[in-house]
């Protein structure tokens, strides 16, 4: 996501917002989310690093047809979901983030931006 920040560039905060949002509220509250950001070197204003009550995450997670899973040690198993939403609020396009090409979403995103 940070190649497509950057293929991105001032659009991002401008024109189109990125969303990242934790998968493991219960160990990650908005400290640990801006210490992730800033240890991925992320400073870019339009990129929003989300956490929330698991309830809540849960439902977000649901939305977009995907649940929490849980390791054998208890710990949450990490999804790479990657979603184009547009204006309306509506999705777009699902990416497969394990092999996620940064130049297709940012082509995408660049698509999706209202004209005018």
């Amino acid at each position: 996501m940070a190649n497509v920040a950057q293929k991105l560039g001032d659009d991002v905060g401008e024109k189109a917002t990125l969303v990242s949002l934790s998968i493991d509220p219960e160990h990650d509250g908005p400290k640990q989310m801006a210490e992730y950001a800033k240890k991925q070197g992320v400073e870019t204003k339009g990129w929003l690093f989300l956490t929330g009550e698991p309830t809540n995450v849960d439902a977000v997670m649901k939305a977009f047809h995907m649940k929490r899973e849980r390791d054998e040690d208890g710990g949450v198993m990490h999804v790479i979901g990657v979603f184009l939403i547009g204006p309306d609020g509506r999705e777009l396009k699902e990416y497969n983030g394990e092999i996620l090409k940064s130049e297709k979403v940012a082509e995408d995103v660049r698509s999706a931006i209202p004209k005018g």
